[in-house]
């Protein structure tokens, strides 16, 4: 080629070539050739602004390119390694032609994780032009991911699952890097952000009566989780997230037959039956004052006993058929009314004798009366034992609580939420 020219011409002139007769030949047919030096490139890429700001965990990535590029057998399927991303995965690439054919348009799948800034470019080499031009690269496409400081704040129709925040911490007011939470948008109105889970049924002992967990910075479990076995867990949002309304919502529910009257911890000595219940929550309000993050509030009333929190649920919905956490009240320290002194009072057996063993760290009501509780935290002190067993969640029978000993108890599975009081 003598320059970069689009078309090139040949022709074999006359008589430029002799047969043995002499004879001069013709001038042939002109023969054209494309000739083309010029790689492909990336005109756009772009990504969809609205998923972006709906602060979802994929986006979704436009290329198009100068004109039409092949690259193989990954092309038409998946090919990840197309793009470089910083602050971001890319899941797949494919290609779309256009309405003449052509394969000028590459969609690709990105996640943005917890960055809150995404930087991709397309790698060198990557397709070539019909020539067989290797593209360079391209330029950096830099998205900025701007994620909610909680639940509350997603756009309206955002879908219920797991989402980044951004929050401003309770505890220091700086801006938090972005962590996942998991979003209920659909109970009472939406908004709400998960801090915690607490589990009667998975025959572990996290949220006993007393537990520095309610209050404390620990985080354990995992709270982004849909769907399987439910099991305690403690988010971040717990200590970082701040709120002034609660939602206290049953996951699900086992009976359990006891012994005696009481519980008895193992698996092996459970008989789990299977039981449909209604969708059962009660929301509260929690604080008058400033927001406050869950553990926070929980720590103001460390040491503390029958302290209410809440005298009317904001919403409540229960099938009113058992004494459990989900109520029109909300109290923290719940103990045997006849109990005189029950912050501290030594598991002794006059104690033991006057109830003041038998308590609920959160509960829906004042007082109890007799030797059951019900729950979050419950302290269940048999005479037959000074020690006592521990729940992280149960719930009685209506009337029950009133009883000397109980015939049967449920554990069961909460969700805790909080939001601030605007709905999103």
């Amino acid at each position: 080629p003598n320059g970069d020219h689009d078309q090139i011409f040949i022709q074999v002139p006359r008589g430029a070539v002799l047969d043995e007769a002499g004879n001069k030949c013709l001038p042939s047919a002109s023969l054209e050739v494309m000739y083309d030096s010029v790689p492909p490139t990336v005109l756009t890429m772009r990504a969809s602004e609205s998923e972006i700001l709906a602060h979802r965990l994929n986006f979704t990535l436009v290329i198009v390119w100068s004109e039409e590029v092949v690259c193989g057998q990954p092309c038409s399927q998946t090919d990840p390694t197309l793009l470089y991303a910083s602050g971001a995965k890319v899941t797949a690439v494919t290609h779309r032609v256009d309405d003449l054919g052509r394969s000028i348009h590459f969609v690709a799948l990105a996640a943005s994780a917890s960055a809150s800034s995404v930087s991709i470019l397309v790698a060198a080499a990557v397709v070539a032009d019909l020539a067989g031009n290797g593209n360079p690269p391209s330029d950096a496409l830099d998205i900025e991911i701007h994620h909610a400081q909680a639940c509350s704040q997603l756009p309206r129709g955002h879908p219920s699952g797991p989402a980044y925040i951004t929050p401003i911490s309770s505890e220091d007011g700086e801006k938090m890097p972005p962590f996942e939470v998991l979003c209920n948008m659909d109970t009472a109105g939406g908004g709400w952000t998960l801090v915690a889970r607490v589990s009667g049924s998975d025959l572990t002992s996290m949220w006993q009566y007393g537990s520095a967990n309610y209050w404390n910075r620990r985080v354990f479990g995992n709270c982004t989780l849909q769907g399987g076995a439910f099991a305690d867990c403690k988010s971040p949002a717990y200590r970082a997230l701040i709120g002034s309304q609660v939602l206290i919502e049953k996951a699900n529910q086992a009976s359990v037959w006891t012994s005696g009257g009481f519980l008895e911890k193992g698996a092996e000595k459970m008989k789990l039956e299977s039981q449909v219940e209604d969708h059962e929550f009660a929301v509260h309000k929690f604080t008058d004052g400033p927001p406050l993050s869950w553990g926070q509030f929980l720590e103001s009333l460390r040491g503390r006993c029958s302290v209410t929190i809440s005298s009317e649920a904001l919403e409540l919905k229960s099938d009113g058929k058992t004494e459990s956490v989900v109520g029109e009240q909300l109290v923290w320290g719940q103990f045997n009314r006849e109990c005189r002194n029950p912050c501290t009072q030594k598991l002794d057996y006059q104690t033991i004798y006057r109830n003041c063993a038998v308590r609920a760290q959160l509960a829906s009501k004042e007082f109890h009366f007799g030797f059951n509780a019900a729950g979050f935290g419950v302290h269940l002190a048999p005479l037959t034992t000074a020690a006592g067993i521990d729940y992280d969640a149960v719930s009685m029978k209506e009337g029950t609580l009133m009883l000397m000993y109980s015939t049967r108890a449920t554990p069961e599975d909460y969700s805790i939420y909080i939001r601030m009081p605007h709905s999103p």
